[in-house]
C-alpha cells in the first residue's frame, strides 16, 4: 500500500476511534484533503500512462469536460510533449519521403532532381 493510502487508514481510524465529534470531524477535514491529493496523483498517473480524460472521467463518475477542468494542470507537460512528438512524427515522414525521392531515380540509375530549400 502506498504512503497517501497508509495515512488515508490511519486517518479513518482515528476518526472512527474519536470520542468527541469535534476531534472526528477534524480528521475528516484532513481525510478530505489527503483523498483530495491522492486522487490528483492517481489522475497525473493514468494521463502519463497515456489515459484519456473521458477514461479518467469514467473512473471518477463525472464529465469528460469536468475532469479536463479540474484536472488540466496536470497534463501541460504531456501536452507540450505530445505535441512535440507529433512535430517529429511529421519531421520524420517528411525526411523519409525525401530520402525516398533522392533514392528512387538512384536505384533506376538517373540523378535525383536535387532542390534549393528556399526557407533556409
Amino acid at each position: 500500500m502506498s504512503v497517501s493510502g497508509q495515512r488515508i487508514c490511519a486517518l479513518a481510524e482515528e476518526a472512527a476511534a474519536a470520542a468527541e465529534p469535534e476531534v472526528a470531524l477534524e480528521t475528516l477535514t484532513r481525510i478530505r484533503e489527503e483523498l483530495q491529493e491522492f486522487e490528483r496523483q492517481q489522475v497525473a498517473r493514468a494521463l502519463t500512462a497515456g489515459r484519456t480524460y473521458g477514461n479518467v472521467a469514467r473512473a471518477l463518475g463525472i464529465s469528460r469536460q469536468a475532469a479536463h477542468r479540474r484536472f488540466k494542470d496536470l497534463a501541460k507537460t504531456q501536452r507540450r510533449r505530445h505535441v512535440s512528438r507529433h512535430a517529429l512524427d511529421r519531421a520524420g515522414e517528411a525526411a523519409v519521403a525525401r530520402a525516398h525521392e533522392l533514392a528512387v531515380p538512384l536505384v533506376r540509375g538517373r540523378q535525383p532532381e536535387l532542390h534549393v530549400d528556399e526557407r533556409i
